[in-house]
């Protein structure tokens, strides 16, 4: 007998994946746009086109979302800046591209709102930095 994983076992794995991609979206839009505060649950559940009980049985609170929003946005940028610092040609030229990815990025009002206004609020000083380290 095979010990793979049956059919609807993987396809339940997906949409698993995938509900919780849309809610990661909606929240990075959301929060993004009108901050923590000012975004509801309920307009988060609407923007992922899910039940407010799908929201809650992948996310237990509205902080806990908005963690998986702030890591995501924080892997983005450094994957970025660690990108454009590539080709460079020596340690300062790495740094200085790495620093300019990150500082064109704290630009983006989405990006300032998520990790540096709401992040530290939301989370905790304590837990915002261990996720910022």
């Amino acid at each position: 007998m095979s010990e793979s994983t049956p059919p609807s076992s993987s396809l339940r794995a997906q949409q698993v994946a995938q509900t919780r991609e849309s809610l990661v979206r909606a929240g990075r839009k959301l929060f993004g746009e009108k901050g923590f505060r000012q975004t509801s649950v309920e307009d988060l559940a609407r923007a992922a086109r899910v039940t407010t009980g799908a929201l809650y049985h992948h996310f237990p609170t509205k902080t806990a979302l908005f963690e998986a929003v702030f890591e995501h946005a924080h892997t983005e940028l450094l994957a970025a800046s660690m990108a454009a610092a590539q080709d460079a040609t020596d340690d300062l030229d790495v740094l200085a591209r790495g620093f300019e990815t990150f500082l064109d990025a704290m630009l983006e009002s989405d990006i300032q709102r998520i990790l540096i206004l709401d992040g530290p609020g939301v989370l905790g000083l304590a837990r915002f930095t261990e996720l910022d380290e």
